[in-house]
């Protein structure tokens, strides 16, 4: 058996050393009856050690919403509320794509604050940006020297206006 750690191929140091791989995996995967959405954990025996992978890319809710995207927006996830959603970061964020689709399948309101983009991405947007934006993202960007400022008073109830 070839052991690889994300598309790497692991060489064993210890050529005699026999290896095995068991796995044994719970998940649930129950978010329409708001119950918590596990992910799978695996316990493989490698060079002889217990080795539990949490394999959150098995978890899936919506488009760029999976793995640790999904635990991070749960709280979200499950709120039924109709307020907007404000956040901060850079403008090819996986979390922005992430919050972008959420707010689509829920009807709701998403600001996105950023750094300047360069201008050729904002005529020409691609990869995430570019799925923020077709997913009804509204984009706002924000000067570095108004950063620090700028995330002290950032509330939800500013996108309002």
């Amino acid at each position: 058996m070839e052991l690889s750690f994300m598309n790497v191929p692991i060489a064993d140091s210890f050529p005699g050393r026999r290896m095995s791989s068991t796995c044994s995996v719970s998940a649930k995967d129950e978010v329409e009856s708001n119950q918590k959405n596990w992910s799978p954990v695996e316990k493989h025996v490698i060079y002889g050690r217990e080795v539990f992978v949490k394999r959150d890319d098995l978890v899936t809710f919506g488009p760029r919403i999976n793995g640790n995207k999904y635990r991070k927006l749960l709280r979200l996830v499950k709120d039924t509320s109709r307020e907007p959603i404000a956040a901060f970061g850079p403008y090819q964020s996986s979390s922005m794509a992430a919050l972008a689709s959420l707010s689509r399948m829920q009807g709701r309101r998403f600001v996105y604050y950023s750094l300047p983009v360069p201008p050729d991405e904002l005529r020409t947007p691609v990869a995430k940006l570019k799925f923020a934006l077709e997913a009804g993202m509204e984009l706002r960007q924000i000067e570095r020297e108004d950063n620090p400022q700028f995330l002290y008073d950032l509330k939800a109830d500013e996108v309002t206006d």
